[in-house]
């Protein structure tokens, strides 16, 4: 190869900025938002996304959103499947008694890599008030 076209290369490389991987996505934001505390039913579990969610299957399946809690990490309170659109992902969900659910979620990327992660809210239904019931 011939040297000064190696030396032009070489001194490309140097001069032009390097860049960094791109992120992952990033949930943006959640509603129940994160530590807080409901009063009032809720019919859904909404998170969004700094860009659009892959919906790979074409119907939500490949995407997930768990609401477990109060008295058992086992116990499930989403009613149906996740639903995306765009940025968004959602997830319907009926209640049970008061106290401290836990929100788990995965999802594709728009780079393609799976984002996952969970958080906390709490239920306080108020006095006098019924749970919610599926």
């Amino acid at each position: 190869m011939n040297r000064r076209l190696l030396a032009a290369a070489a001194l490309a490389l140097i001069v032009l900025p390097v860049t960094g991987a791109a992120a992952h996505d990033y949930l943006i934001s959640n509603d129940p938002a994160a530590d807080s505390t409901v009063t009032a039913p809720i019919g859904s579990v909404t998170l969004t996304f700094n860009a659009p969610v892959l919906d790979l299957s074409g119907d939500g399946t490949g995407t997930l959103i768990t609401v477990t809690g109060p008295d058992s990490d086992s116990r499930h309170f989403e009613t149906a499947c996740v639903t995306v659109s765009g940025s968004t992902i959602s997830a319907p969900v009926s209640l049970g008694n008061g106290g401290r659910y836990t929100v788990t979620y995965q999802a594709v990327s728009s780079d393609g890599h799976t984002v996952s992660d969970s958080y906390a809210f709490a239920y306080q239904p108020p006095a006098g008030g019924t749970a919610e019931r599926r």
